[in-house]
């Protein structure tokens, strides 16, 4: 498993933590649903990068899906400072290329002639 998976598990595992029974009965009934209303927020728990979303009139209600209507506003406030974190450790952990690896050139810490 790789750390972007495992770290994704662990945050979703934290998302599903900041919920109440109550709002967990809520996003079960929610499940069930077809669809979403066009425009309603959610989190696709199987792609926590992608951030918050907005339904469109063809994003289908899974399983995998937590809409803010189907939780307190004070657990969606935690829930979207969870997913900013997760975001920022992942951008902070991907390597990035300067432009001289993009061009192919290698970087040497010796100089040869």
């Amino acid at each position: 498993m790789t750390h972007k998976r495992e770290t994704s598990y662990v945050v979703r595992d934290k998302l599903l933590g900041l919920l109440s029974d109550a709002e967990i009965a809520l996003v079960s009934t929610a499940e069930t649903a077809p669809r979403l209303s066009h425009g309603d927020d959610y989190v696709d728990l199987e792609d926590l990068g992608r951030g918050v979303q907005k339904a469109t009139r063809t994003t289908v209600s899974t399983g995998r899906l937590l809409p803010k209507k189907a939780v307190h506003e004070d657990t969606w406030t935690k829930v979207v400072a969870e997913l900013g974190a997760f975001h920022a450790a992942s951008v902070r952990s991907t390597p990035r290329e300067g432009p001289a690896s993009r061009r192919g050139y290698r970087r040497s810490s010796t100089m040869q002639p």
